[in-house]
């Protein structure tokens, strides 16, 4: 519990914010592109996340404990896509994790992946990145 909530401190007192990651959600709003927060967090930092990019830039989010099973499972992914309106494989994820990348591509999503530890491969449908300024969402074959 101590350590949950000193956590939800340090969200709270201000979001790392991957560079570049705005100007994707930006630019995929610009594009009429659905977006969605799928995390692993609980609701509450979810909360606090959305708060501070802003809640204009996602159509939906889920968090940990709102699907039957979390990340690396697919199931957050099938969550977010279904309430979008749109199938998985036509979704991009963007994840810094194995975890989170494992859940994406389980979901049959592509990937865009910035890792933040070892463990993520380039495959047929992951796209790996130093950072996510390199990115365009022309590049991406979704």
């Amino acid at each position: 519990a101590r350590l949950d909530r000193e956590f939800t401190a340090r969200v709270a007192a201000g979001v790392a914010v991957q560079p570049g990651a705005l100007r994707l959600l930006d630019r995929a709003r610009a594009l009429g592109v659905p977006t969605a927060l799928v995390t692993a967090s609980e609701r509450h930092v979810a909360d606090l996340v959305l708060d501070t990019l802003g809640r204009h830039r996602f159509d939906t989010s889920v968090a940990s404990g709102e699907t039957e099973r979390g990340k690396p499972h697919p199931d957050p992914y099938l969550a977010a896509a279904a309430a979008l309106g749109v199938a998985a494989p036509d979704c991009l994820a963007v994840e810094d994790t194995p975890t989170g990348a494992a859940a994406a591509l389980a979901a049959g999503c592509h990937l865009l992946a910035v890792p933040s530890v070892p463990g993520i491969e380039p495959g047929p449908r992951t796209v790996l990145v130093t950072s996510l300024t390199e990115a365009d969402l022309a590049d991406t074959a979704v």
